[in-house]
C-alpha cells in the first residue's frame, strides 16, 4: 500500500519489491527525506563511536535489517511502523555508505513519486 501525501510519496524498495512508503506533505512539515537522512547520519556516527564497527560491518548490519524486513513482508508477518522506519533508515545509511547507488541498483533503494493527478 502506498501512502500518499499532498506532494506525493517516498517509496522504499528491496530486491525489487516495494517494502514501504511514506507520505510527503510540506504543509504539515512532514519531510521524511530530511528525517531519515539525519537519522542515518546519527546512527552511522554512533555505531563508529560507541561500538567501533567498521564500515564493512555496518553495511552487513544494515543489509541484515533490510533482508529481515523483506522476509517478513514476503511471508505476510506483522510489521510495525517502527520496523518500517528502521528499514528506511537502513536504506539511507546504505546510500550514505555508498553501498546503494540509485542509478545502478534499480531493485534496491528509494524512489520519490509526485502526487498522482487524475485527468
Amino acid at each position: 500500500m502506498i501512502r500518499e501525501g499532498k506532494e506525493g510519496s517516498l517509496c522504499f524498495f528491496w530486491r525489487g519489491k516495494l517494502i514501504t512508503s511514506f507520505p510527503v506533505d510540506s504543509s504539515k512539515g512532514q519531510y521524511p527525506d530530511e528525517f531519515f537522512t539525519s537519522q542515518a547520519d546519527n546512527i552511522i556516527l554512533q555505531m563508529m563511536r560507541i561500538t567501533g564497527f567498521t564500515i564493512k560491518e555496518q553495511i552487513n548490519h544494515y543489509k541484515l535489517i533490510c533482508n529481515d524486513t523483506y522476509e517478513r513482508k514476503m511471508k505476510g508477518q506483522g510489521i510495525w511502523r517502527s520496523d518500517y522506519e528502521l528499514f528506511a533508515v537502513a536504506i539511507y545509511a546504505l546510500r550514505k555508505l555508498k553501498y546503494i547507488d540509485d542509478e545502478l541498483h534499480v531493485n534496491d533503494g528509494i524512489m520519490s513519486f509526485p502526487k498522482y493527478k487524475r485527468s
